[in-house]
């Protein structure tokens, strides 16, 4: 949760993390994380089902949301990569769709689905 604002007390647009990212030159940014599906989001079978039909570099909404708040390293020649949890513990459902994101221009370079475990190996662009 540490692209997201401080405490949810922070401004949403203050964007610290990514912020402090860019101040700091970073080209690489790996984010192990344990990122909750949202209530809406739908079940493994019709997950697996629209992977099929995806192109292969179109983000899902999760993607669409996790570049958003790396706002301030768009454009900049940064690869990220974020590596979530995937399945159930204890009644709570982990979002997964782990992915590696070029930020230059914005483009997802591989992924993962939502309840697919594995290892997702990317040939990346290097600055």
């Amino acid at each position: 949760m540490d692209i997201n604002p401080y405490r949810f007390e922070a401004p949403f647009a203050a964007y610290e993390f990514a912020t402090f990212q860019r101040k700091a030159g970073v080209r690489l940014v790996l984010i192990s994380t344990a990122w909750l599906r949202s209530e809406g989001a739908r079940d493994a079978d019709e997950d697996d089902a629209d992977e099929e039909e995806e192109e292969e570099g179109m983000p899902s909404e999760l993607h669409l949301y996790w570049s958003m708040r790396l706002r301030p390293l768009l454009h900049t020649p940064c690869i990220v990569a974020l590596c979530n949890r995937t399945g159930t513990e204890r009644g709570t459902a982990f979002a997964g769709q782990s992915c590696v994101m070029s930020l230059l221009e914005p483009t997802v370079l591989g992924k993962l689905g939502a309840d697919h475990q594995g290892v997702l190996v990317v040939d990346a662009p290097t600055p």
